[in-house]
């Protein structure tokens, strides 16, 4: 085996485990997304019994339920880069530029796409968060 083959294989399997890393965290940002929309019902239902700015907690549930739709489309695009990543490493060793090509093209695709699903993520649950917190303070203060 070739040195070129040997650093390309090294390089995946770095990447392998990055992308690893990356969907663990989205996974962990599901089940936080849905504590949260569980977190809030019993806000709503338990804790104050006339829960005033319903408005608020509409704008939230749904703040966490498209950032939870966003982690499970990123979780699934990631699970393609792993796809794109061993066809690229059986590409490596039989050498077709042509069919490395279109992998390569696939993989910027996804990672693009990525990046604009974690964007809105991180947009959708700092808003969740901020609008449950503001129903917790300004129910409080009604109390």
């Amino acid at each position: 085996m070739s040195k070129k083959i040997k650093a390309g294989i090294e390089i995946i399997e770095k990447l392998r485990g990055d992308v690893k890393l990356q969907y663990d965290y989205y996974k962990h940002m599901t089940i936080i997304n849905a504590g949260s929309i569980l977190v809030i019902i019993a806000l709503f239902e338990g804790v104050f019994e006339d829960p005033k700015g319903i408005e608020i907690i509409i704008i939230s549930i749904v703040s966490f339920v498209v950032s939870l739709v966003c982690s499970l489309e990123i979780m699934s695009m990631i699970g393609n880069l792993v796809l794109y990543l061993t066809e690229i490493h059986r590409v490596s060793i039989t050498k077709s530029k042509d069919e490395a090509n279109k992998i390569s093209a696939k993989m910027k695709s996804t990672i693009k796409k990525i990046q604009v699903f974690t964007d809105l993520h991180g947009i959708f649950f700092y808003l969740g968060i901020v609008m449950l917190v503001y129903f917790a303070i300004y129910n409080f203060l009604q109390e």
